[in-house]
This record gives structure tokens, C-alpha cells and sequence, in this order.
């Protein structure tokens, strides 16, 4: 047997779900949680964190896309920063949003919009905002 996902979001999702819990072998592990972010979310993200670095910099360096995302996600996790291996480097842990929840990058996404508005970047045009609705879901 696969893995296998099921969204529980009608009866006919749940009844497949009870059925694979049934027919899975002994020793397998079923796990209940929120839907984590979509494809959808992941790809407005990206232009958003390019308009980061083309417009800003930061305390007079450029930083790539990779930085913003850590940067914004330490924000909003209110990450905990810790010394790194090599000598004189710090560490924000707790940075992944690949298993960021719908609701937590939607808050991420929010959080994004308030730092260009106070940065004065100009996002892309994301419409329809597909990671609102999805918020709501």
C-alpha cells in the first residue's frame, strides 16, 4: 500500500479515509492535522520575496529571496536565534514553511504585504488572491 492523503471535506472523502484506515496493514500510522499550504500559496510567494530584492536592502546589503523568506519567517514565528557552528554566525531556527499550514502562510503572505508597506516596495499584482480563500477554508 502508498501513502495516501485524503482532504476531509465531504462525506464521500471521509468514507475513502475510513476505508484505507481499515484496509491499511498492521503498523501503519494515520495522522490528523490542517491542510498545509498550497501550491497556489507558494507561487505568489516567490515574486513577492524578488520584489524584496530588487527594491531593499538590507542594513546595506542585498540579500536574495532566500534571505526575505528567512527573515520574514523568523518574524513571524518569532524565531529563537542561537550562536552557529563556525565562529561569529548566528542561527534562526525554526525557518521551514513547507509545512507551514492554509492559515500559518496566509499569515505569512499578510505579514509580507505589512513590510512592503513600510518598506515602500511595490508587490506584484497577485489577484485573485487564492491564499485568502483558501484562509477562509
Amino acid at each position: 500500500m502508498d501513502r495516501q492523503s485524503f482532504i476531509l471535506s465531504t462525506p464521500l472523502a471521509r468514507s475513502n479515509c475510513l476505508r484505507a484506515i481499515h484496509n491499511a496493514p498492521d503498523g501503519y500510522v494515520v495522522e490528523i492535522r490542517p491542510r498545509s499550504r498550497s501550491a497556489e500559496q507558494n507561487r505568489l510567494m516567490w515574486p513577492r520575496l524578488t520584489a524584496f530584492t530588487k527594491q531593499l536592502d538590507w542594513y546595506g546589503e542585498k540579500l536574495n529571496e532566500y534571505d526575505y523568506k528567512d527573515l520574514l519567517t523568523a518574524s513571524l514565528r518569532k524565531s529563537k536565534v542561537v550562536p552557529g557552528i563556525d565562529r561569529g554566525t548566528m542561527v534562526a531556527l525554526g525557518l521551514s514553511t513547507s509545512g507551514m499550514t492554509v492559515k500559518e502562510f496566509s499569515a505569512l503572505m499578510t505579514l509580507m504585504e505589512a513590510f512592503a508597506v513600510e518598506r515602500g516596495v511595490i508587490l506584484p499584482d497577485d489577484t485573485p488572491r487564492a491564499w485568502r480563500k483558501e484562509d477562509a477554508a
